[in-house]
């Protein structure tokens, strides 16, 4: 399964644990490792407008909903930087106090960050 297989299954809310330990063993990476090379792919697509905020978001909850249950399990710390790119996304759902557009004034920059730091 490639990349991109993994992306078309968040937006059809068809993604599982075992696409990810499956993209993982093909890849040689670890599970913690897949998680944030798939969500640094959502923050580089989105980053380049190559997706919309809508799909990137949509992606991330699915991939944060499946790192979720893998870090409780796990007994682990959360995973970085995936855990910042569905932050960022988390950002732009609602109206802050500051009433911005909260997609430009949250989520862009955010996501810069960290790609900027990855």
């Amino acid at each position: 399964m490639t990349i991109e297989e993994i992306i078309k299954k968040t937006l059809k809310n068809g993604l599982s644990y075992k696409d990810l330990e499956g993209f993982s063993t093909q890849e040689g990476t670890s599970v913690e490792d897949s998680f944030n090379r798939v969500s640094l792919y959502i923050a580089r697509k989105f980053d380049v407008g190559e997706m919309s905020y809508e799909d990137g978001d949509y992606a991330m909850n699915e991939v944060w909903n499946i790192m979720l249950d893998y870090i409780v399990n796990q007994d682990i710390p959360i995973i970085q930087p995936c855990y910042d790119i569905y932050c960022a996304f988390d950002a732009g759902e609602y109206i802050h106090k500051d009433e911005t557009d909260p997609v430009a004034e949250y989520t862009r920059p955010s996501i810069k960050a960290v790609l900027k730091n990855a």
